[in-house]
């Protein structure tokens, strides 16, 4: 949620997300779920999002932190590490090879993990290995515990290159399978983030492509995994993801996930390499900015695109300013646009509002009579206050000051009027 000016609370709508790791429930498209969002995403759904990211797949099960007795290596294991060790009936100073025959077992308990984790970190590049032979053909039931995945990933992270082979190797033939699990799709990410070697990194997205990637992408948690490989290749390696967005991605923008992966996209990549997402997009620019998920969408091609795409949202714009700013959608993209438009664009629409029109009612009026008592398009006015060129600031601060009076009866018109005095003060 943001404030605008005045203080007056503005809308705020969930926010489609960014790509980030997968510990966040759903409830909103830009969360929902991940681990990864970048989203955005921050699902406002962006800017107004709201968004809080939960951990990034690092850390252990319950996070270790504060005063205890310093272990062998000088570490001080936290109070929760010293309920964990009471708890298994160890002590703090206990190695990963004494939890040998017990993996699987602890790896399933949320103190057990925990444990294991600790030792990890402490751990040699062989006992690491003798985790994974004891662990063998397990290792997928490991990697979908909702305690268990969390003991892979820190093996990754503080495994070497023979470790996460191993680890790799043991996933093979299943991430797919992986990606759309709850907690799989945090391995497979942990792999995407963590692994630097080419060879291993290609084994899982060889998989991710022989896959139907567009089922990837609306998936509840492989969304996350293809938000990953966004992210986290480079954008020569993404052309598996951006051919299967360009003749969907008007459907995919309408998507709770499915628009996360296109703003991904977005950021990531050149307008070079998006030109088909561009222009399936923008060829249903008027529908998209009214919906719940596609405006955070076009909100994305106004930051990221060229000046070409921001000139086809003005298309759409202009003539439709009313509308679109008294829609609880649009009205978002309205005001993204006139962060951006050219100066020559925002006078043309400073001169739309000023000017009497025939409205839907059959009365004639200004639309900007209408806009100040709409608690959506009331917005749309004060960023054009703060945002226009200086001449067109003027001649909007004029015509305001002009008809103050009227304008003062409206439900937001006492507070904008006031403003508008104060700005014109200053110039």
């Amino acid at each position: 949620m943001s404030t605008h000016p005045g203080h007056h609370v503005r809308h705020h709508h969930p926010q489609p997300p960014h790509m980030y790791h997968h510990y966040q429930h759903h409830h909103n498209p830009q969360l929902n779920n991940r681990t990864t969002g970048n989203g955005h995403s921050q699902a406002q759904h962006n800017s107004r999002d709201g968004r809080r990211r939960a951990g990034n797949g690092r850390s252990s099960v319950g996070s270790s932190g504060g005063a205890g007795h310093t272990s062998g290596n000088g570490r001080r294991p936290s109070n929760g590490l010293h309920t964990t060790f009471r708890r298994l009936n160890l002590d703090t100073s206990t190695r990963l090879r004494d939890l040998t025959g017990r993996i699987v077992e602890l790896s399933a308990d949320q103190h057990g993990s925990r444990m294991i984790q600790h030792c990890i970190e402490l751990a040699t590049p062989a006992e690491m290995h003798k985790v994974l032979e004891e662990i063998d053909e397990q290792i997928y039931q490991v990697m979908t515990d909702v305690f268990g995945n969390y003991v892979i990933q820190k093996l990754l992270q503080y495994g070497d290159g023979t470790v996460q082979h191993a680890i790799v190797h043991g996933m093979q033939g299943r991430v797919p399978a992986l990606s759309m699990h709850n907690y799989g799709c945090r391995v497979i990410q942990e792999v995407l983030a963590t692994v630097t070697s080419a060879d291993l990194r290609n084994i899982v997205l060889h998989e991710l492509e022989s896959y139907n990637v567009s089922d990837l992408i609306m998936d509840q948690h492989a969304n996350h995994v293809i938000q990953k490989c966004v992210t986290s290749l480079s954008t020569d390696n993404l052309g598996f993801v951006i051919f299967a967005c360009e003749r969907q991605a008007s459907a995919m923008s309408r998507h709770l996930y499915g628009c996360r992966v296109i703003q991904r996209l977005i950021e990531q990549c050149t307008p070079e390499q998006l030109s088909a997402v561009y222009a399936n997009v923008l060829g249903d620019c008027a529908s998209l900015m009214k919906n719940a998920y596609g405006n955070y969408v076009i909100q994305h091609v106004l930051d990221h695109g060229e000046q070409t795409h921001r000139d086809a949202v003005m298309g759409c714009v202009a003539g439709n300013l009313l509308p679109l700013s008294q829609h609880k959608f649009a009205s978002n993209v309205i005001e993204k646009f006139l962060r951006v438009a050219r100066p020559d664009q925002i006078a043309e629409l400073v001169a739309e509002l000023c000017h009497s029109t025939l409205l839907p009612d059959g009365t004639t009026a200004a639309p900007l009579h209408i806009m100040m008592k709409d608690k959506y398009a009331n917005y749309v006015i004060q960023t054009l206050m703060q945002f226009s060129p200086r001449q067109t600031q003027t001649a909007l601060l004029d015509y305001i000051y002009a008809n103050r009076e009227v304008l003062r009866g409206y439900n937001y018109g006492k507070h904008i009027v006031a403003k508008a005095e104060a700005l014109r003060s200053q110039n």
